[in-house]
């Protein structure tokens, strides 16, 4: 990035960004990621034991009461990776994953805001708030994996809907490979390339658009194929719709409660909320549907259940631009 479009002295914006991502994750993040979630001994003890039995478990080996019962193993990837980094160097190892994991989504909302026609200081402005949206959710936990995936997603679709050139679509189903076997938070990715399909027929804007609506149909179609990819195959689905279906578990776990706006994060959310009404309704430019579709998406389902606020703090951004 020209230095005359930036701060004098100061790195590139994006590198800017990293910095500050990393700083932020590795500084006044890192005893909230390890001190207010438990999660994070299970997901490095699961992968630990498949390291070292060099086989991914189906059967439940942890539980007393469920030992030997059926498992789908819907982060197994994910906790290889968190194992290997606890095998390097301890739990500071595991930090720094979910440092690099939370950057990478910092890193590519900038992208995205920038290659859809966003000044630097507005793409910067947007970055930066939805690097604290963001952070309140930054644990050393799968779920990091579906925050990064769902920007590079985005960033493949958005090119692909700028240029149709097939090698941006080429990568989505290894992707979803990864995705799948990563976390459970797929489904989501399925969401926003389905939103993009539709936006080929409904918005009908863009270089050789016939192309582009049979090549998202076909590449969604893979795409589902990918998720298939997997130990478990299509139980992971039936698993999913169990989990979220389960009103007792979605009542005990505080994550999957709609967020509390008198906590200082969700102040610092519902100022995201009315900023966003304003800028909304006091702007001359009309936001196209798919711009709509990903903000209010992501934002129901935030108000939802507060786990997805990374989700709609990645998505957001995008929303502000014209696509």
């Amino acid at each position: 990035m020209p230095a005359r479009r930036w701060l004098p002295g100061l790195p590139s914006p994006s590198g800017f960004l990293v910095f500050l991502a990393l700083l932020v994750a590795l500084g006044p993040g890192l005893p909230r990621m390890f001190g207010s979630d438990g999660d994070v001994g299970r997901h490095v003890r699961v992968g630990e034991g498949i390291l070292s039995e060099r086989e991914i478990p189906t059967a439940d080996l942890l539980s007393h009461t469920r030992y030997g019962k059926q498992w789908i193993p819907k982060e197994w990837l994910s906790q290889v990776a968190f194992a290997g980094a606890d095998r390097l160097h301890g739990l500071s190892g595991v930090a720094t994953l979910a440092a690099v994991l939370f950057s990478v989504s910092v890193l590519v909302t900038y992208v995205n805001t920038t290659l859809l026609g966003g000044s630097i200081g507005i793409a910067v402005g947007l970055t930066a708030t939805s690097m604290l949206l963001q952070a309140v959710h930054l644990l050393a936990r799968p779920h990091l994996v579906t925050t990064a995936l769902a920007s590079i997603l985005l960033l493949l679709l958005v090119q692909y809907r700028r240029t149709a050139r097939f090698e941006w679509v080429l990568f989505i189903p290894p992707l979803f490979v990864v995705w799948a076997n990563s976390h459970g938070g797929f489904p989501a990715g399925l969401a926003l390339l389905t939103l993009f399909c539709l936006d080929t027929w409904i918005g009908g804007r863009g270089p050789d658009i016939g192309r582009q609506r049979w090549t998202l149909i076909v590449v969604l179609g893979l795409a589902i194929v990918a998720t298939l990819v997997y130990p478990a195959g299509p139980a992971i689905y039936s698993h999913l719709a169990a989990h979220l279906g389960n009103d007792f578990l979605m009542g005990i776990t505080e994550e999957f409660q709609s967020p509390d706006f008198h906590a200082p994060w969700g102040r610092l959310l519902l100022a995201v909320i009315l900023g966003t009404a304003l800028i909304l309704g006091t702007s001359a430019r009309r936001l196209p549907w798919l711009g709509l579709a990903l903000l209010l998406g992501t934002l129901a389902a935030t108000l939802v259940s507060a786990r997805h606020i990374s989700l709609f703090a990645t998505v957001g951004p995008v929303s502000y631009t014209h696509l």
